[in-house]
C-alpha cells in the first residue's frame, strides 16, 4: 500500500532533477549540448519508456476493475485502486517530461536555462 506514495512523487522528483543522473559528465557539457543531450535521451528512452509503461498500466488497471481483484494475503479490497495508480504516475511524469522537453528545446535555442 506505500509503493503509490512513492509511484506519486516521481513526476515532483523530475521536476527539481531529483532522479539518479550522471550529473559528473552531464556538467562538463556546454549549456546547449546538454540540451541536445537531454533532447536525445527524452526521445530515446523517456517518452517511450513512459508511454509503454502508461499504456499498459491501464491495461493492467482496467483488468483488475473488470474482475474486482483483492488479496487475501494483505486483506486488501483495493488493489484496484492501487494499480489505477500506475496509469496515475506516468501520465504524470509525461506530462512533466514534456515540460522538460519543451525547457530542453529552449536551452538549445536561447543557450541559457529556463
Amino acid at each position: 500500500v506505500y509503493g503509490p506514495y512513492f509511484m506519486l512523487v516521481a513526476a515532483y522528483t523530475l521536476l527539481h532533477q531529483a532522479h539518479v543522473r550522471i550529473d559528473v559528465i552531464h556538467v562538463k557539457f556546454s549549456a546547449r549540448t546538454r540540451g541536445i543531450l537531454d533532447i536525445i535521451t527524452y526521445l530515446v528512452f523517456f517518452f517511450p519508456f513512459c508511454g509503454i509503461v502508461f499504456y499498459q498500466g491501464i491495461v493492467f488497471a482496467q483488468t483488475s476493475w473488470a474482475i474486482g481483484e483483492t488479496s487475501e494475503s494483505a486483506a486488501l479490497r483495493v488493489v484496484p485502486l492501487i494499480k489505477t495508480v500506475i496509469p496515475i504516475t506516468f501520465g504524470l511524469l509525461l506530462l512533466q517530461g514534456l515540460a522538460n522537453f519543451i525547457r530542453a528545446i529552449m536551452l538549445v535555442v536561447r543557450g541559457k536555462e529556463i
